[in-house]
């Protein structure tokens, strides 16, 4: 996630991201105090990171300054890490908010690719809702 705050530009990454026709749902941590700043109507940008590039975006999350990154591609609205492959420019429709993190729906409203390099997708752990039960991907019955 990329955020502009009091001028300067701000990028982290997320825990949840999913996808709905142009409606993109996001979870953020409480704890990330940039984020919470957004507000109904904000513009915010989504990036794909280059899957090459992982040591540097996972130290995006300590130092979330774009002046902490060595070199960065311009934009009309924004500077993001050089590390991306593509972006999405987000308008904030609605923040639900839970105990430990927020769900954050938006809006893309415009899409750019920088390059063809192939992006990270880094999963923790998948589970399926099966009625009451939690089952492992690798557990759910083909159809």
């Amino acid at each position: 996630i990329s955020i502009k705050l009091a001028g300067k530009n701000h990028h982290f990454p997320i825990d949840l991201c999913g996808f709905a026709g142009n409606t993109v749902v996001i979870g953020v941590r409480n704890s990330n105090q940039k984020m919470n700043t957004l507000e109904i109507g904000d513009t915010f940008y989504l990036s794909e990171a280059n899957a090459v590039d992982y040591d540097q975006i996972y130290a995006l999350g300590k130092f979330s300054d774009c002046e902490n990154q060595a070199t960065t591609i311009e934009t009309k609205d924004m500077s993001f890490p050089d590390v991306i492959s593509s972006y999405q420019k987000l308008r904030l429709q609605q923040k639900l908010l839970f105990e430990n993190q927020t769900l954050y729906i938006a809006k893309s409203t415009e899409t750019v690719t920088l390059n063809d390099k192939k992006p990270l997708f880094h999963l923790h752990k998948i589970w399926l809702m099966d009625g009451k039960n939690f089952i492992k991907v690798d557990q759910y019955p083909k159809k």
